[in-house]
């Protein structure tokens, strides 16, 4: 769908851009413009793709559980979430070990704008400003995990 949905090609692009100097067949640790490149690569996926676009994206099948639908798929979601917390620990972890960064604001209204195209009528237990409020939390439990101060303030909207 990234060929044929706008938004989902925008996140994508985005995606692509996060991750684009590990994937370099020349890429090295080496001096400290490198590290930056690594860094900026390590919190694109861990942060943004496995912390907040991952977790978005189950935000909906997770809903319909709580809401007594598909509940089989749901506990299913539940177990890969439980494996995403693990990869997001370690990287949140490497990251903390070599300092932080934040171009996470971008990757949040990436989301969020998606979330509105996506979900502009809501589903089964949640609504796009939900899914919207959801991940601005999940954004500054981000933020928090690598040490820099939230920037949302944003309640759970499904506590």
């Amino acid at each position: 769908m990234y060929l044929t949905d706008p938004f989902i090609k925008r996140k994508d692009d985005f995606v692509v851009e996060l991750t684009k100097f590990i994937s370099q067949p020349d890429f090295t640790t080496q001096g400290e413009e490198n590290i930056r490149h690594f860094l900026h690569d390590l919190i694109g996926y861990y942060v943004i793709m496995e912390g907040i676009f991952f977790y978005a994206g189950f935000a909906m099948m997770l809903a319909l559980k709580r809401n007594k639908k598909m509940e089989g798929v749901g506990q299913q979601f539940e177990y890969i979430m439980r494996d995403e917390s693990l990869h997001l620990a370690f990287g949140c972890g490497l990251i903390n070990t070599i300092t932080g960064a934040k171009p996470l604001e971008f990757a949040v209204e990436l989301e969020k704008e998606y979330a509105r195209e996506a979900c502009p009528e809501g589903i089964v237990g949640i609504n796009s400003q939900q899914f919207c409020e959801y991940v601005e939390y999940i954004a500054d439990r981000r933020l928090e995990r690598i040490g820099l101060p939230k920037i949302y303030e944003t309640k759970n909207p499904f506590d």
